[in-house]
């Protein structure tokens, strides 16, 4: 899955929905992976599911949450036949810690299932921190995809892993240390940068 965010490039909506309108074009012109439409913003996500090519591959949106504006992209992946990416901010923001991120995790699973979404499609991001904001978070994280994988042993976990180090020296090491506990923990699809 090729992850492909444009939130960056512009504060401007029109702007990003011209990019990854493009991107999403660009990208299926020289592969036939599955591009995963990754924004914060559900019509960013919409405007590159209008000109994904489904006949290349299933798009994946990245991502759905507790935030009532993301609550629509539910059913947007069922109408487009998306793989959907859940990750676990609350309605109030960001999780407190591995308790907090299972239960967001959970209610977004069973909103999901209430939609039809099958399991193997369902994609569970319990947000990784970094630890250099604090050293709890890469326990929250891991502690929280050890109790999703036995609550759900077909789903997919994921994360972007690299975010554990952001702000630390030797970055590298500590992300290959941490993907791998992430991957002890139940981890079964890494985020990664793939030229690093």
């Amino acid at each position: 899955i090729i992850d492909l965010c444009v939130d960056e490039i512009s504060g401007d909506p029109e702007e990003r929905h011209e990019w990854i309108r493009w991107l999403v074009k660009t990208a299926q012109s020289i592969t036939d992976s599955i591009v995963a439409i990754d924004s914060s913003d559900p019509g960013t996500i919409l405007a590159g599911l209008e000109v994904h090519d489904s006949k290349k591959s299933r798009p994946a949106i990245n991502s759905f949450n507790l935030e009532p504006p993301r609550l629509a992209l539910v059913d947007l992946a069922k109408e487009r036949n998306a793989f959907l990416f859940a990750n676990a901010t609350g309605e109030n923001g960001m999780p407190s810690g591995a308790e907090e991120r299972v239960q967001n995790m959970t209610r977004c699973m069973d909103i999901m299932g209430a939609a039809g979404i099958p399991m193997g499609d369902c994609f569970l991001d319990p947000l990784v921190f970094p630890v250099g904001a604090g050293s709890e978070y890469s326990e929250h994280y891991l502690d929280a995809v050890r109790a999703l994988r036995m609550r759900y042993p077909e789903v997919h976990i994921f994360g972007g892993h690299s975010n554990i180090s952001f702000g630390l020296p030797n970055r590298k090491l500590i992300n290959q240390v941490f993907s791998q506990l992430s991957i002890l923990a139940g981890c079964d699809t890494l985020m990664i940068d793939p030229i690093s």
